[in-house]
């Protein structure tokens, strides 16, 4: 069963020691597609680079994370443009709205948020959004807003399922990593009941949200020894995900693979 990463960070420096085994792994295991989300100009040629190497296979996505708000350089939002234009397949992501950081500015957040917004409105293209604590500004956000991307995808929500069904009554998809199959947390596992099967995608968030043993294949750690989630636990998330929905693995299958082509172009 073809089987596709819908978020991670592959470019991610802590992955550096491990990254070409890492890759040779997810293409031996069938892993068919991959979209991999830049944070920052700062990580955004380390994107491209790896989207030029293995063509088709890794689709990148630009955007500035709400965690980098505020070290933005000048000119950030012409490259992003830039970025876009020279690669039809390339996304916008990952953006959002974050006040779980110390010291957030929710208003220079939601500046760039709508900038990038109105920058895949324009272009045409699927943005991946991050909220964290961030819910009802993120709603009245895009409520508010005359035009609204052609797609948008909810990276790893852990909202209400009151948020999310009104998120999908506004066309939003869903994807969601093994940190929602631990079982002590409560408020993941009820959004994983929440969301639409026709709305739901699977994701590693990797090198972050590291779900639970039972979804885990290898321990990976980084330079300092840190432990970090594996891109190759991506079928083992799967599986987490489809025993907690009842379903079968091969309708998880079908339908995440439906919905990868729909966000991400097919190549």
């Amino acid at each position: 069963m073809r089987q596709f990463d819908a978020h991670l960070h592959l470019q991610d420096t802590r992955l550096d020691p491990h990254r070409e085994r890492l890759i040779a792994a997810l293409r031996e295991a069938d892993v068919a597609g991959l979209v991999t989300n830049g944070t920052s100009p700062a990580d955004w040629p380390a994107v491209e680079a790896l989207a030029e190497a293995h063509p088709g296979w890794i689709r990148p996505a630009y955007g500035l994370h709400p965690w980098r708000v505020g070290q933005e350089p000048a000119g950030w939002l012409e490259e992003l443009r830039q970025r876009l234009q020279d690669n039809s397949d390339a996304t916008v992501g990952e953006v959002g709205l974050d006040q779980w950081i110390p010291g957030h500015d929710l208003a220079r957040q939601r500046r760039a948020f709508e900038q990038q917004l109105d920058l895949a409105c324009e272009l045409g293209r699927t943005v991946t959004i991050h909220c964290l604590k961030a819910w009802g500004p993120l709603l009245e956000t895009l409520q508010r807003r005359s035009a609204l991307p052609p797609r948008m995808l909810l990276h790893s929500p852990g909202a209400s399922p009151e948020m999310i069904h009104q998120l999908a009554e506004m066309g939003c998809y869903f994807s969601v990593s093994g940190y929602f199959c631990a079982p002590h947390r409560t408020k993941y596992r009820q959004a994983l009941q929440a969301f639409p099967l026709d709305r739901l995608l699977i994701e590693t968030d990797a090198p972050d949200m590291l779900g639970p043993e039972h979804c885990q294949v290898e321990e990976l750690r980084d330079l300092d020894q840190a432990l970090l989630n594996s891109p190759r636990n991506l079928p083992m998330i799967y599986q987490c995900v489809a025993d907690a929905k009842g379903i079968a693995m091969e309708e998880l299958g079908e339908s995440a693979e439906r919905l990868f082509y729909t966000l991400f172009a097919r190549s």
